[in-house]
């Protein structure tokens, strides 16, 4: 896709939704994960932050994911397999921490 299209990621509806799936389930994941990992308390925060508002999230991990390779060398956001998606939302949690 070219990078016009990935710049408009965050307007893309379905995929916003499914980015919005995607940090809504490793928001629950870190709510659950051991105390004692590192960046808990500011992981749980975003986690804390990201289950109040899902639709307020969706749209800046939908854009935040176009940074993966992967993901760019798609045709378009509906051939983005889930689990390319997932693994792209879960490596851009962090860096959403404050």
């Amino acid at each position: 896709m070219t990078t016009r299209e990935a710049g408009n990621a965050h307007l893309d509806a379905a995929f916003v939704a499914r980015a919005r799936h995607f940090a809504v389930k490793v928001a629950v994941a870190v709510a659950f994960e051991d105390k004692d990992t590192l960046n808990h308390a500011d992981r749980k925060d975003l986690a804390g932050a990201i289950l109040e508002d899902p639709d307020g999230y969706g749209p800046r991990f939908a854009l935040a994911v176009m940074s993966n390779p992967t993901l760019l060398a798609a045709a378009d956001f509906d051939s983005i397999p889930d689990n390319d998606l997932e693994f792209a939302v879960n490596s851009v949690y962090e860096g959403f921490l404050s």
